[in-house]
């Protein structure tokens, strides 16, 4: 059966399956389901783990010499075994498939899998066997639209007692990447407990921390701080982040500077704009600011850079260096070209 993460808690406590396939391309939301179903089986007494990784070279016969194997240490047993691509290929596909025909007994196969797309998922036959006997959650990338829902998950789970609108400036700030946002919430509930987190203390952190990031960058462009700007991209490579932790940030921006462009000039649809964007209030005068620097040719040109930039950072070949890039697209945001 196929089980949303969200619905894996609940399938768990109606008991264990003999086999679970956790894939997808959130790294983070993989982990936690594949923990989640490792502490479920634990706490019934499958106490030992094997490990196996698919690389090449991989013999898949290990797999079923492994679920045949008598344990030394205990009588229950988690295999897991780490298919990073997704495919198992031709060998590999009915080595599966026999390993289900007639699975150990006393055993839990946890299958850690990169993505498989739906037409794989159902119509090749090492799937509809896992699907038909086990359980297939699939994980996918947070979209930038669901980090504010994500965090308000994840605050209720840590009991954090934080203020929607310091949530929301969080959210913004950390779009598309929930490793960050788990970091940043388990840092608030360890700093302030029970206490209720406003906006004027998430501020005030912004403020007092030492290092630039992505949030100053994109307040300093959007309000046309030309010079502070591109000092921020300095500082934002000499810390060491990486360029693919901008893209997502810079093209939320670009994509609402794309509807709002059109709009400046009719200040309620403005508003009814920016608050369907979730743009926190403090940040709206810098987005209409930066709307009626640019025009339609204006964000044509950033998102042939976005593209660019997303290029070089994956290491396609003849790119211009990710940060050149991304300092060429900030100085237009903050200062365009006559």
């Amino acid at each position: 059966m196929q089980v949303k993460p969200e619905q894996l808690s609940q399938q768990l406590k109606s008991g264990l399956k003999p086999v679970y396939m956790v894939s997808g391309e959130e790294p983070l939301l993989q982990l936690e389901a594949v923990d989640e179903i490792r502490a479920a089986a634990r706490a019934q007494g499958y106490d030992e783990r094997q490990v196996l990784r698919v690389e090449r070279g991989f013999d898949w016969q290990t797999l079923q010499e492994e679920g045949n194997a008598l344990s030394l240490f205990a009588t229950k047993r988690i295999i897991e075994l780490k298919l990073p691509n997704g495919k198992p290929g031709t060998e590999g596909s009915k080595k599966l498939v026999q390993y289900l025909e007639a699975p150990p007994e006393d055993t839990v196969l946890i299958i850690e899998a990169g993505k498989i797309d739906k037409k794989t998922l159902g119509s090749a036959k090492w799937c509809k066997a896992i699907d038909k006997l086990g359980v297939i959650t699939q994980v996918w990338p947070i979209k930038p639209q669901q980090t504010l829902t994500f965090m308000r998950q994840r605050a209720n789970k840590l009991k954090l007692n934080i203020d929607y609108d310091a949530l929301e400036i969080l959210s913004s700030r950390l779009e598309g990447n929930p490793l960050a946002a788990k970091q940043e919430l388990d840092k608030l509930a360890i700093l302030h407990g029970n206490n209720t987190i406003s906006v004027g203390m998430i501020l005030d952190e912004v403020k007092d921390s030492a290092r630039y990031d992505v949030f100053d960058l994109s307040k300093a462009m959007l309000s046309g701080q030309a010079k502070k700007t591109a000092s921020i991209v300095g500082h934002l490579k000499a810390e060491g982040n990486l360029p693919i932790t901008m893209i997502w940030p810079l093209s939320r921006d670009v994509r609402v500077l794309e509807g709002l462009i059109p709009l400046i000039g009719q200040q309620q649809r403005v508003d009814a704009y920016l608050k369907g964007k979730r743009i926190f209030a403090q940040q709206q005068a810098d987005y209409v600011s930066a709307a009626k620097r640019l025009n339609t040719k204006s964000i044509n040109d950033l998102t042939l850079m976005l593209k660019k930039i997303d290029d070089a950072s994956k290491g396609v070949f003849g790119s211009e260096p990710a940060w050149l890039l991304i300092e060429q697209l900030a100085m237009h945001i903050a200062h365009p070209p006559k």
